[in-house]
């Protein structure tokens, strides 16, 4: 993922510091420490979404686990998609590509497909 250290307070080395040791292991954090990361990262959240894809293309992943499900519940993807665009086509490509889809995840991708018709 490339990082942009655009208007943020945090010097870059710094910056890529901290998003090299908070998000790394991003998919195995707890869901308060995923708060922080977001948090964190408010003027950059497209990053998370890209460790996000990054996870749902893993060939091991077969389905949605709590922790990518509680992304995107989360993540705030009409932000993430004006910040860059190409992100939408990447991370439906790789929802469509999940051969082991539950009923909930099912109506989790359908809610985010409403609500980013909504925005």
């Amino acid at each position: 993922a490339v990082v942009s250290t655009q208007s943020t307070g945090i010097l870059p080395e710094r910056r890529i510091t901290i998003i090299q040791k908070y998000l790394f292991n991003l998919m195995s954090l707890s869901t308060a420490k995923i708060d922080v990361c977001l948090a964190m990262l408010s003027s950059d959240i497209h990053l998370i979404l890209e460790i996000l894809i990054h996870h749902l293309q893993d060939a091991n992943v077969k389905g949605l686990d709590s922790n990518s499900r509680y992304l995107l519940n989360n993540l705030d993807l009409a932000l993430c998609f004006r910040k860059k665009p190409e992100l939408r086509q990447v991370l439906f490509a790789a929802l469509q590509d999940l051969t082991e889809v539950r009923r909930e995840d099912f109506r989790l991708i359908l809610d985010l497909c409403k609500k980013l018709s909504q925005s």
